[in-house]
């Protein structure tokens, strides 16, 4: 038998000494001549021991050394006078971003208006050459390839107002996915 230290779950922290079996442990005795008696212990059963030679392997110098020089690092960046400049630029930078917002926000509705009005004349014309090719059917293919592609184009302007109307922030960060 062979004494190992273990912990107890009933008291937090509190520990107490197993007596354990131990496949070949050797010759040991107990040793009742001292007050406590010494017990044989197990050379397996160290828990604590195990932790103790795991704690001792680690190389506390070097990671304190490292983190020391962590810190001085982490320390010159935030007093380095390049990031507080950076962060000004940014600053003004956003400032300005948003003083563009605001006007392309103000001026959306004229310009969405004056696309409107694109695609309507684009459709007046269309019509109008749409008339005279009905009283000369004998005209040229051409211009019925034309009137097509002014009723497309006033198509695709009045949508382009549309959708800028009700996504006036398109004009700075484009069309959304």
């Amino acid at each position: 038998m062979r004494a190992t230290l273990n912990s107890t779950l009933v008291l937090p922290g509190a520990s107490g000494i197993s007596l354990e079996n131990v496949a070949r442990a050797g010759t040991a005795r107990l040793a009742v001549e001292h007050d406590p008696p010494i017990f044989p212990a197990s050379q397996t059963g160290g828990g604590v021991q195990n932790l103790l030679a795991r704690i001792q392997a680690l190389p506390i110098e070097d990671i304190a050394s490292h983190l020391q020089s962590t810190a001085t690092r982490v320390d010159q960046l935030v007093h380095d006078p390049a990031l507080s400049e950076a962060l000004q630029r940014m600053n003004r930078s956003l400032a300005d971003i948003e003083k563009v917002a605001a006007v392309t926000r103000e001026n959306i509705g004229p310009i969405a208006q004056s696309l409107r009005s694109a695609a309507t004349a684009a459709e007046q014309a269309a019509g109008r050459a749409n008339q005279l090719l009905a009283t000369a059917p004998q005209q040229n293919y051409d211009l019925g390839a034309l009137i097509k592609e002014l009723t497309r184009a006033a198509e695709s302007i009045r949508a382009l107002a549309d959708y800028l109307t009700e996504n006036p922030d398109a004009l700075l960060k484009g069309r959304s996915k």
